[in-house]
């Protein structure tokens, strides 16, 4: 897709997002509220995104509906180059005034990105029981495929400045 095209894309997402997510929608006439169901945001966010795979733990019922859109502006990529636990990274990520993103936020970083250069996104603001474990969304780089992914919510990331792939692990996060 032309860069372009991918922003009009990407704009007229947000657009469908901010609506999407029922905020009350003022118009002249009368105030409405319009809603779109998670399953269709969902699927959007799969089509926007371009993923390859998806894991079929991650649904439409991890969409977390927020009262104002998802602003890439306000994020930020933490990489770490010692092993480090998830408890530990989040509290850096506090103590910098900043959250971990969640899984929607995430697939819409995701949707924003045309090169992964072979690293992997975490997401430690939205945990999924997988199989009775405790996980986390990954988007992973690999050659030109984007994979949207779990890892396990991890006592301690191993090898975090390098997987089996070069790249390593960045952990996204928002401003608070």
């Amino acid at each position: 897709m032309h860069r372009s095209s991918k922003s009009f894309v990407l704009g007229l997402f947000a657009l469908i997002l901010f609506i999407g997510l029922g905020v009350p929608c003022q118009e002249k006439r009368d105030s409405t509220t319009v809603q779109v169901p998670r399953k269709t945001l969902f699927d959007k966010l799969i089509t926007l995104g371009d993923y390859q795979f998806v894991h079929s733990d991650i649904t439409y019922r991890h969409i977390e509906l927020t009262p104002e859109p998802i602003s890439l502006e306000h994020k930020k990529l933490f990489h770490f180059k010692d092993k480090i636990s998830s408890a530990d990274i989040i509290s850096r990520m506090n103590n910098e005034g900043y959250r971990p993103a969640t899984i929607t936020e995430l697939m819409v970083y995701g949707a924003s990105q045309e090169h992964w250069y072979n690293m992997s996104i975490v997401a430690l603001g939205s945990v999924i029981d997988s199989g009775g474990y405790r996980q986390v969304g990954v988007v992973d780089g690999c050659g030109s495929r984007k994979i949207l992914s779990l890892n396990y919510f991890q006592e301690t990331w191993m090898d975090i400045n390098q997987d089996w792939r070069g790249g390593g692990y960045y952990f996204l996060a928002f401003t608070k």
